[in-house]
């Protein structure tokens, strides 16, 4: 015969799990998978460093059961064709091809093409992506103007720190970090009062979270 004690607890156990109380079971949760957009402005069918560390990382989250597409300009008929097709259909997958790599002045700002800016914002339409993660956003290219036209999370990674100078006004670049989610590094991170710093080896960048001003400084 149980008593009155072993009643109460056997019943309070009854309850908790009828309940669904995971207290002592652990939690329970599903990983969930999400359409993860990452963009870089350096031509992919050319070899760069960028395109590399995107590269392992698109890899690394198709591994983890993600669902990733890469934007990226190239230099090959080929791709370009294949790009404009699956942007016709809708079908984005793997890498997709928007146009050719924007010139890089090391003296002066480059105008994006506005054939660019408009293949750029039908493939964030059609690819419906949870995240866009822009690499290199500070020069003229494909990363810039999808960090401007996604309409959700985004995350920058700042590989190669040359062309922090883009865009050339000072308006411009406060539009565009006012846009960016998460601020990344291709080295560790350190914080620092009002803000962060993402160090490089030919530098660093500190943004101050208040005024969303990132200011670059060369290695000494």
């Amino acid at each position: 015969m149980r008593s009155a004690q072993a009643e109460r607890t056997l019943a309070g156990k009854r309850t908790g799990r009828a309940r669904g109380d995971s207290r002592g079971r652990g939690l329970q949760s599903k990983p969930v998978a999400l359409r993860i957009c990452l963009v870089t402005p350096h031509a992919w069918s050319v070899p760069h460093d960028t395109n590399e560390h995107v590269a392992g990382v698109a890899a690394a989250l198709r591994g983890r059961g993600h669902d990733v597409v890469v934007l990226a300009p190239s230099s090959r008929s080929a791709d370009l064709v294949a790009g404009r097709r699956a942007l016709q259909e809708g079908r984005l997958q793997d890498v997709v091809a928007l146009s050719r790599a924007v010139p890089v002045s090391p003296r002066s700002a480059v105008g994006i093409p506005v054939g660019v800016r408009a293949n750029v914002a039908t493939a964030l339409r059609r690819g419906d992506f949870d995240v866009v993660h822009g690499f290199d956003p500070a020069m003229p290219g494909l990363s810039y103007v999808a960090l401007l036209e996604a309409e959700t999370t985004t995350a920058a990674t700042f590989v190669d720190p040359e062309r922090l100078g883009f865009p050339a006004r000072r308006n411009h670049r406060d539009r565009l970090l006012a846009r960016i989610d998460t601020l990344l590094a291709t080295s560790d991170e350190v914080a620092i009062p009002g803000g962060r710093r993402s160090t490089f080896e030919r530098g660093r960048i500190d943004y101050d979270t208040a005024t969303g001003v990132a200011t670059a400084y060369p290695a000494s």
